[in-house]
């Protein structure tokens, strides 16, 4: 699914592919049921085609598997949650920002906002040599940003750098891993201030207890309209 061109990536292929796997087709299913998508599907075509869409469906087939191969072993105790704040994150910039970028724009970011969180599934895999530490520091983090403060200032580490590192691991070659590097190189970028700040929001909704957002950062990113419809988006999670 991962690899199919553009061309390729129908509904209807997308339904073939997904039906036999009843496990894949449930988290579909569920995602796609959330208040933010619209009403609930009645199938899956209308769970891809109408809810989620083509191109979401294939992140979301990463998303999956990252979750599958690392949830069994992980000192996060809902790594569900922190899939959810990735396609929140995701969900936040579709209606907030991407009506100002083209369609290829708009893939590209699709990605970074979904994947560019997804090495805290690896930094809280039990292998990893620091996992305990790392959550005690999430833990006591009481924004995402906060917590991604902490692993730059003491563990010189970026999140979205670690994330690309991942992505290249597993076969990802495309202009992706580039560019997630850009967003801890270049954080002060428009689009990356944005992608950050779609991340701060779902992320503190879902993992930091609704922890404030309407600090200095996110006054400069969002209008005071765009808050007002942030705000309604997270309330439909």
């Amino acid at each position: 699914m991962v690899n199919l061109s553009d061309e390729q990536l129908t509904v209807s292929r997308l339904v073939k592919l997904i039906e036999p796997d009843p496990v894949f087709l449930a988290h579909i299913i569920g995602k796609a049921s959330k208040a933010l998508y619209g009403s609930v599907p009645q199938s899956l075509e209308q769970a891809i085609g109408r809810n989620l869409g083509v191109n979401n469906v294939r992140n979301l087939a990463v998303l999956f598997a990252a979750q599958q191969y690392l949830t069994v072993q992980s000192v996060h105790p809902n790594i569900e949650r922190l899939i959810d704040a990735m396609l929140l994150s995701n969900a936040l910039f579709e209606s907030l920002f991407a009506s100002e970028y083209s369609s290829d724009d708009k893939a590209l970011i699709a990605q970074l906002t979904l994947f560019g969180p997804l090495a805290l599934l690896l930094i809280f895999h039990t292998e990893h040599l620091d996992a305990s530490l790392f959550f005690e520091q999430w833990q006591n983090a009481s924004s995402f940003d906060e917590f991604q403060s902490a692993l730059a200032a003491e563990h010189n580490l970026c999140l979205y750098g670690a994330s690309s590192l991942l992505l290249v691991r597993w076969g990802f070659t495309s202009k992706v891993n580039q560019t997630l590097w850009r967003l801890c190189q270049e954080p002060d970028a428009k689009v990356n201030q944005r992608i950050r700040c779609c991340h701060e929001l779902a992320f503190n909704s879902l993992c930091f207890n609704q922890a404030q957002i309407h600090d200095e950062q996110l006054a400069a990113v969002l209008s005071e309209q765009q808050l007002t419809e942030a705000m309604e988006l997270l309330a439909k999670w």
